[in-house]
């Protein structure tokens, strides 16, 4: 049996496949099943770190896809505040309670980064709920909740997060 080489670039499923066939080889042969207990120690301690890998990228992507669905809601959310205000003060734009919250479009605020958006929209929220409208008072408390999760969007309900081992 041939001694493959194994670089340290060679990927985790590289390195299982080997020991996979080196503890095989050893298994099946009388002469040197005494070595194969270390290789299947270290067989098992890659699948731990295979699966270790693979949970700490699933809760990579799901922290991405929460905050993309945040971004998202605020956006619809100052989208929707945009066209409300619009109707109050009868498309004036120049009106103070429209220069209140919009001294930018709805769409230069809409484009900034999640981070950028929380920041622009943070004092909106009580400010909101004191107006008069009921319209901008209802906007404000569901600018409230998203504006919460926007601040921990791992916290999302049902967002699973696990704490993965790779050491």
């Amino acid at each position: 049996m041939t001694i493959p080489m194994l670089r340290e670039t060679s990927s985790l499923e590289s390195f299982s496949e080997e020991l996979v066939f080196t503890e095989t080889r050893l298994l099946v042969d009388d002469l040197a099943k005494e070595l194969a207990p270390p290789i299947t120690q270290l067989l098992a301690r890659a699948r731990e770190v295979r699966e270790a890998q693979f949970g700490t990228r699933h809760d990579e992507v799901a922290a991405q896809a929460a905050v993309a669905a945040v971004d998202d809601q605020l956006d619809d959310l100052v989208r929707e505040l945009g066209k409300t205000l619009l109707r109050v003060v009868n498309d004036d734009t120049r009106s103070p309670l429209y220069l209140r919250y919009f001294s930018y479009t709805p769409s230069a605020i809409i484009r900034l980064g999640l981070e950028s958006e929380i920041a622009r929209v943070r004092g909106w929220v009580d400010s909101l709920c004191s107006e008069p409208e009921a319209a901008l008072q209802e906007l404000g408390a569901r600018l409230r909740k998203v504006r919460s999760i926007g601040s921990n969007p791992t916290s999302t309900p049902g967002l699973v997060r696990r704490t993965a081992n790779t050491a």
